[in-house]
């Protein structure tokens, strides 16, 4: 049986540890949430399901996932490692359960690094139309993915704090933005009070449900700075910290935002959740259509640093695996001057780079790659979380400290997470979403039964 030994190790180039302070492990939360892209991307379509209910909408996932965020943060105010959920999934249920949730959470990432990817590179086309000369010019979609993925590899593998910090002057500048925007929106055109939001005229509770899954889409990654554990200062304070403080930031965001969007598309002759670019219509409201530029320019980078974010944690999961034992072992070391997982780093961002290119050269559109592939993310996080908060007491039994409040604490997560998750079955989604979980399932199970083929036979090779 091969597996790697702290032994073996011990002489082997390692993450930096004690390296990153709060606000970087802010910056990845941020970073991973994306709230910038959320707004643009996930508003809309979240709107088309849930009408004027949307901001009530977000302001119950925002306490449903505060609940799952505080849930986490037992784990992650006890333990820290690069791991991030399937560390905590093992110490609760040992080597195999622990890792399937790693597979999961891998996936998850996966999947939902390439939607930021692509999603740049369709704002990149947008934006190369509105440049006089360019318009005619063709801008395929493969040139701009390329740029989207393997500049923020480099980025990744050059160093941790650099691409934080990068993320958090991105999204920054990108937030500040449209909050400037709705501010005159709200109060300089006096268009505060939109009674058909305030009286959820015309709301229902199946368009509610359908749009649960979106709104829980929007808070993925908030916890990917537990993917930090191994290199952050007093990880124990700061990376629950970095978690709660990512959270409601970002879902009061959603809030105003959502409100402010519907009230601007009021008597619009097209209506937000058809509209390509909901901010460029708020700025023309609000008389500063040049606005819209910068914004879209913000968007652009928003989806930039996610990208780096989620490369950033996908990694550092895949590294922990192949520390274990579950993987090639050189993916386990990090670089000898970059103290980064530089050959995790690249494996992503290969695959990252092959699952929407082969898609879209079989046919498949680019929007329908990002709106799938955003949906197979979405799933993976989900059922991630319910790993980790079912975990939780489990955990804390056998560390003698388990008490009421975190078992209900658990309960209420599992049973938030049960919503959306519930959504994927019934009613059974139209093809090919109906054949998404089964499909998710299948990869997991493969890289699993991979893991532990290549636990015992790995020394061979």
């Amino acid at each position: 049986m091969y597996e790697i030994e702290p032994d073996h190790l011990s002489q082997a180039p390692q993450l930096r540890k004690n390296y990153l302070s709060f606000a970087e492990n802010l910056a990845q939360a941020v970073g991973a949430l994306a709230p910038t892209a959320c707004v643009a991307l996930t508003l809309p379509l979240a709107f088309g399901a849930a009408g004027n209910a949307t901001w009530l909408l977000f302001v119950l996932t925002l306490g449903a996932y505060l609940v799952i965020g505080f849930t986490i943060s037992e784990f992650a105010s006890r333990t820290s490692s690069p791991g991030a959920i399937y560390h905590f999934s093992e110490l609760a249920f040992g080597r195999r359960v622990g890792l399937v949730a790693g597979w999961t959470y891998v996936f998850a990432l996966l999947f939902s690094c390439c939607s930021p990817a692509l999603v740049f590179a369709h704002y990149a086309i947008v934006l190369c139309r509105l440049i006089p000369g360019l318009g005619a010019v063709p801008a395929p979609a493969f040139v701009f993915l390329g740029i989207g993925i393997l500049v923020p590899c480099w980025i990744s593998c050059r160093n941790i704090r650099l691409s934080t910090n990068l993320v958090l002057i991105l999204e920054c500048i990108s937030i500040g933005l449209m909050l400037v925007l709705a501010a005159v929106f709200l109060f300089f055109r006096s268009r505060w009070m939109d009674l058909p939001q305030l009286k959820l005229t015309g709301a229902t509770l199946n368009g509610f449900r359908a749009g649960s899954v979106l709104a829980f889409f929007s808070f993925t990654g908030f916890e990917s700075a537990t993917a930090l554990g191994g290199e952050s200062k007093k990880a124990l304070q700061n990376i629950p910290r970095a978690i709660i403080s990512c959270l409601l930031p970002a879902g009061l965001l959603f809030i105003v935002m959502s409100y402010v969007l519907i009230a601007s598309f009021r008597g619009a002759a097209q209506s937000l959740d058809q509209s390509e670019a909901p901010l460029d219509h708020l700025a023309a409201v609000c008389g500063l259509p040049a606005f819209g530029h910068l914004i879209n320019v913000g968007i652009l980078m928003s989806f930039f640093a996610c990208t780096v974010a989620v490369l950033n944690a996908t990694a550092r999961v895949l590294y922990a695996i192949a520390q274990k034992g579950h993987f090639w072992p050189r993916v386990g070391i990090a670089h000898e001057t970059n103290s980064t997982p530089h050959r995790a780093i690249i494996i992503i961002t290969a695959a990252v780079l092959a699952v929407p290119t082969v898609l879209m050269l079989c046919g498949m559109s680019l929007d329908k790659c990002i709106d799938d592939l955003s949906v197979l993310g979405s799933f993976g996080f989900l059922t991630s979380y319910l790993f980790v908060c079912t975990a939780v007491p489990f955990y804390l039994r056998q560390k003698g400290v388990l008490r009421t409040k975190h078992v209900v604490l658990a309960g209420v997560a599992v049973l938030v997470l049960a919503i959306p998750l519930l959504s994927f079955v019934y009613p059974l989604p139209d093809a090919p979403a109906r054949y998404f979980p089964c499909l998710f399932t299948a990869l997991v199970a493969a890289a699993t039964v991979f893991s532990w083929r290549f636990r015992i036979h790995g020394s061979a090779t």
